[in-house]
């Protein structure tokens, strides 16, 4: 149900963790009303300016502690490899945007009528919001939703009615026992016509869920039973037996981006791929950052795929564009990583760079790096003949 909606304002720009966050105001409707919103930029959307973002969409903006964490586990999490936009939306009244309408009377009557809106509140993600990041902000296609609770229900329900909106579902502990199991009946009824729910290419989804009685986790279990048969979905699951479902939020999030990082951008052969699917050639910086991310976590052997698929690239590099403390640092990483060719090219650029701004430097920095270049030049070599 499209409907038409205004953008008011941005009213309010912040900094956290040394990042951007802008509050932006957006008429949604009559049925929604004026809703803020949170524009989490990091660093490196000003420092490189055409560097383009994946970006992650979280509800439950409204607890700013929350929001902040989401923003903070993918700073720590992606080892920076992988830096994102996040956009928090502000929920005042979570249940009536989070819940679809019920189909039992005695869920009005629970939820005191404070339920219903979910399909509003899709239109205002999907042809509002969406739109408007992409079209605002330097975006990658890939897009991320996070829900905890009620908020993994709409958006595990959003899966179902719009499965390619979103490439990757980050579900905390939803209730699934909502109207006697609503979106169970939803997903066993799709299922049974495309186990693939509609999806056109994959998706990630992970879900998570606390100790919250035998109800409660039983449909969680019905409902993703559904998604495990699916050919395009990557599911991940962890159950945290020791968290309740109030304490669950945070351990959720942690676990939910470490599996969505380990899926993304921890696999080379993956990852390459997903650069071919944007069209995008990777920067020579993101090359040697992920390798080295992937060498220093002992996934030695992802980081070499990585570089022999870039070594043409890699291999004819301008080092005037590099520092000699950057040289330094590449060379001694192809060198850890027995790329003895790349290494060698790099600790020639490192000696040849010493000669050019020996001017600039002391003597004991000069005569210490041209010890240390030619003394690995040297071992190369001989290991080479």
């Amino acid at each position: 149900m499209k409907t038409k909606y205004t953008i008011i304002a941005i009213i309010l720009s912040l900094y956290c963790y040394a990042q951007k966050t802008d509050t932006l105001i957006i008429n949604a409707g009559e049925i929604l009303g004026n809703r803020s919103v949170l524009i989490y930029t990091p660093k490196n959307y000003e420092h490189e300016p055409t560097k383009k973002f994946e970006v992650v969409y979280v509800l439950d903006a409204q607890d700013r502690d929350y929001f902040d964490y989401v923003c903070y586990t993918i700073n720590i999490q992606n080892y920076g490899i992988c830096p994102m936009i996040v956009i928090g939306i502000i929920s005042e009244n979570r249940n009536k945007d989070f819940l679809p309408a019920n189909e039992y009377a005695e869920t009005f009557e629970a939820l005191i009528g404070q339920l219903g809106n979910a399909d509003y509140f899709q239109d205002f993600i999907e042809y509002k919001l969406v739109p408007y990041v992409d079209s605002a902000y330097r975006t990658l296609p890939t897009k991320i939703i996070v829900g905890y609770s009620n908020g993994g229900t709409f958006i595990s329900n959003l899966l179902l009615k719009e499965p390619n909106l979103f490439n990757a579902y980050l579900s905390i502990d939803a209730n699934f026992s909502y109207d006697k199991g609503q979106l169970i009946s939803k997903i066993k009824n799709k299922s049974s016509t495309d186990k693939n729910l509609g999806l056109t290419s994959d998706i990630f989804y992970f879900n998570c869920s606390s100790v919250r009685g035998e109800v409660w986790n039983n449909n969680n279990k019905k409902f993703n039973s559904y998604l495990k048969l699916s050919d395009k979905i990557i599911y991940r699951e962890n159950n945290f037996n020791n968290e309740t479902h109030q304490t669950v939020s945070q351990i959720g999030i942690l676990t939910a981006f470490k599996e969505y990082f380990k899926y993304q951008f921890f696999d080379a052969e993956h990852l390459i791929n997903y650069y071919k699917s944007l069209r995008l050639s990777m920067p020579t910086n993101d090359i040697l950052s992920i390798a080295a991310t992937y060498n220093n976590s002992n996934l030695t052997e992802e980081a070499n795929k990585l570089i022999n698929y870039y070594k043409n690239s890699l291999s004819n590099v301008n080092p005037n564009s590099m520092s000699i403390y950057d040289l330094f640092e590449v060379a001694n990483l192809f060198y850890d990583m027995r790329q003895s060719e790349l290494a060698l090219t790099y600790f020639n650029y490192c000696d040849k760079k010493l000669d050019e701004i020996k001017p600039t430097i002391s003597k004991e920095d000069y005569s210490f790096g041209k010890k240390l270049a030619e003394d690995k030049i040297k071992l190369i070599k001989s290991s080479n003949n």
